[in-house]
């Protein structure tokens, strides 16, 4: 299928599409765009944006493309906000769980959540290598990363070494 020629109206109709659903692929459908051809429009107004040429040397479509750009994203932004208000209320409630994600996410060197990090365990002996999950938390500014990753591959060294042994 040929790309649809992009319109104001067509961008008019994303916009409101795009606050109404969680899905890109529905607000499209209701919009009539392929979302193939949305994406099409997405990538050219980035590369359009990351050239940051002066909005006087833009063509009509080019300037079209990057105001496209611009309300979709304010529209995804918008759809978002039923979300943010059910989580605040539920921290004006009470709820714990909602307070730590929130803290986590807007101040992670003080709140941070330990995330899984893949590492590889080197035994110096055997030259063999294993691989296995160890918990990093979210660095703050007095934590030394590659002291931390030492002692938790020694104590997965050892972790891995103990149920070895139980299991022969």
């Amino acid at each position: 299928m040929a790309t649809k020629a992009l319109t104001k109206k067509i961008i008019t109709d994303l916009e409101k599409y795009i606050t109404q659903t969680t899905s890109l692929k529905i607000a499209c459908g209701c919009a009539g765009v392929p979302s193939s051809t949305f994406y099409v429009w997405q990538k050219a107004a980035k590369e359009i944006e990351e050239e940051g040429k002066d909005e006087s040397d833009l063509t009509k479509d080019e300037l079209l493309l990057l105001e496209f750009l611009e309300r979709i994203d304010l529209a995804k932004a918008k759809s978002c906000k039923p979300a943010i208000d059910a989580v605040m209320k539920a921290i004006k409630e009470g709820d714990a769980n909602q307070a730590a994600r929130l803290l986590s996410r807007r101040m992670p060197e003080e709140f941070g959540d330990w995330n899984r990090k893949e590492v590889t365990i080197r035994q110096e002996v055997t030259e063999e290598s294993s691989t296995g999950i160890a918990l990093i938390p979210s660095m703050g500014a007095d934590n030394d990363l590659d002291q931390l990753i030492q002692q938790q591959q020694s104590d997965a060294l050892l972790l891995a070494k103990t149920k070895t042994n139980e299991l022969s």
